[in-house]
């Protein structure tokens, strides 16, 4: 009798350790995100109000995406903020250049974060794989291509950024059909 009563003990307090993780998981994927504040270092400019608002894409973008509850959905989102904030930091160590960005933070992120809203609504309706391919595609194409921003941003000129920028709109144009 002791022996039943301590497997039920241990099977009930292993069950409140599951709740709880779950509960926990779920919360977190379910929270957006505060968007995290500049250094105190990084004075007003255009360039911080345009890294801030590019803040604010990302985590609507984020949340979107976490409300869907898809892990490799939720990594290629991941690996797309992480893109993303490498391009921020290079705008913010160079703030002067930060035009050379604009496309890039302010006409295709907005984008992104619109063509995610409606991958996320064709999830809910027609199901996970037909709204994941393309997703998972173009994530990774934005991914690549805000890599590259990045890495360019310090040495590129203004039309080659403009002609790369212009490449990734008519893929977003595409992803919105």
């Amino acid at each position: 009798m002791i022996n039943l009563l301590v497997r039920l003990a241990v099977l009930g307090s292993a069950f409140v350790v599951l709740w709880n993780v779950l509960g926990t998981w779920l919360r977190a994927l379910s929270a957006p995100k505060k968007t995290p504040a500049l250094p105190a270092s990084v004075p007003p400019s255009p360039a911080r109000d345009m890294v801030e608002a590019a803040t604010r894409h990302l985590n609507a973008i984020e949340v979107e995406v976490a409300r869907l509850k898809d892990p490799a959905m939720w990594q290629a989102a991941e690996d797309f903020a992480a893109a993303v904030g490498r391009l921020n930091a290079a705008v913010l160590s160079d703030p002067d250049r930060y035009r050379l960005a604009r496309r890039y933070l302010g006409q295709i992120l907005p984008a992104a974060e619109e063509a995610t809203a409606k991958f996320a609504a064709l999830y809910r309706t027609t199901g996970a794989e037909a709204a994941r391919a393309p997703f998972l595609e173009l994530a990774g194409e934005l991914t690549a291509a805000f890599d590259q921003a990045a890495r360019d941003y310090m040495q590129a000129t203004a039309a080659e950024v403009l002609v790369e920028a212009e490449v990734l709109r008519e893929l977003l144009d595409r992803a919105r059909r």
